[in-house]
């Protein structure tokens, strides 16, 4: 996105023209939007119970279901990627609050070359190499995208752009599930004092 929209600013193509440049705008803007909501409602840098993970997985549920409804309204049709964007900002942001870590799960950029370090210091220093435990997550992640994918582009093909109803519907049990997790826990609490 951001290269479509520096190209579109210096030449002005009109195949990347200002239209791009705006809609790149616009998409960078909406993921910003969501990873500053998580960061308005995530407590701390790391997860723990305490932090309003439920109620962020149900906001990245009814965005993609609002992203869903916008998509067969052809006056709307155009949002669909921005609050897609938004979902996906607020995501990568969870996710980041959640490991305390930079992990992105919008894209694997970031992890091919996490993978291309820890592998060069796993050979160069064997088992003794600080990074080794990445490997462990990130080759599966990494992996996790790729089948997630062939997945993603199998319903597509099946079902159209209805397959969103998976991701949106998943994303609401977690959060629904998260929250009575929290609930649970805080039950328990004033338990255990007493006792």
């Amino acid at each position: 996105i951001t290269t479509k929209a520096a190209i579109a600013l210096v030449t002005g193509d009109p195949a990347t023209g200002t239209g791009c440049l705006i809609a790149g705008l616009q998409l960078f803007g909406s993921f910003v939007l969501g990873a500053m909501t998580t960061g308005f409602l995530a407590r701390g840098e790391t997860w723990k119970l305490g932090n309003r993970y439920g109620l962020l997985l149900l906001i990245e549920s009814a965005a993609l279901w609002c992203g869903y409804s916008m998509y067969y309204n052809k006056a709307w049709q155009t949002c669909t990627m921005l609050v897609n964007a938004y979902a996906c900002g607020l995501q990568n942001a969870m996710t980041t609050r959640w490991s305390g870590a930079v992990i992105r799960t919008t894209h694997v950029t970031g992890s091919a070359t996490d993978i291309g370090t820890a592998l060069a210091n796993w050979l160069r220093f064997g088992s003794k190499a600080p990074d080794t435990w990445r490997l462990g997550f990130l080759i599966p992640l990494t992996l996790g995208f790729f089948l997630g994918g062939v997945g993603a582009t199998l319903m597509y093909l099946n079902v159209g752009y209805q397959c969103v109803a998976v991701p949106a519907s998943w994303l609401a049990g977690l959060g629904l599930a998260y929250m009575w997790l929290k609930k649970s826990d805080e039950d328990k609490q004033p338990a255990l004092a007493s006792a």
